[in-house]
């Protein structure tokens, strides 16, 4: 992957748009070094894939931002949301009378779900986390996972996400 130009990224810091340039040798390191630079595992996974589908990557992460985490509940892991949005960016249906796109998409959504949960054995951050997020000692572990994020287990399933995008022609 050549150097990737975009003018209207926001920054994670709160300070409004910059101007980014990455030099990612693919996309599952671009989606692995967004989310360690502090976007969510699905803000992650799906910039790393809006160019292609043009779409500015400052939409895909605002879009994205929402998922992290399950939700916030601990539930589907972010990455499979963010994956899940970069599917439907190919095969969604737009079109009301176009049921064949719909079916098209359920299909490509549950090759890639099914591919990750093959991988990690489960698609829930519960399960891939190996504890609660909403129980108060989970939320304590939860933020202190995150206190160094290259070291969380989400960066590999982030960039695993993003790689089997890939894989499936994404």
């Amino acid at each position: 992957m050549e150097n990737q130009v975009c003018d209207q990224t926001p920054s994670n810091r709160g300070y409004g748009l910059r101007k980014v340039v990455v030099n990612m040798k693919s996309k599952a390191d671009m989606a692995e070094r967004l989310f360690v630079d502090g976007f969510s595992c699905a803000q992650s996974v799906m910039a790393a894939f809006c160019e292609g589908y043009d779409m500015d990557m400052a939409t895909g992460l605002k879009t994205s931002c929402g998922l992290g985490g399950g939700c916030g509940l601990g539930e589907l892991c972010g990455v499979i949301s963010g994956g899940t949005l970069v599917v439907g960016l190919k095969y969604g249906q737009y079109d009301l009378e176009d049921n064949v796109s719909k079916a098209n998409c359920r299909e490509k959504r549950d090759e890639f779900v099914g591919k990750f949960t093959e991988k990690h054995g489960s698609a829930t951050c519960r399960d891939l986390l190996g504890f609660d997020i909403l129980t108060e000692e989970g939320e304590e572990k939860y933020v202190n996972l995150f206190k160094n994020r290259a070291a969380a287990p989400c960066v590999k399933y982030v960039k695993d996400a993003a790689q089997i995008l890939v894989d499936l022609d994404y």
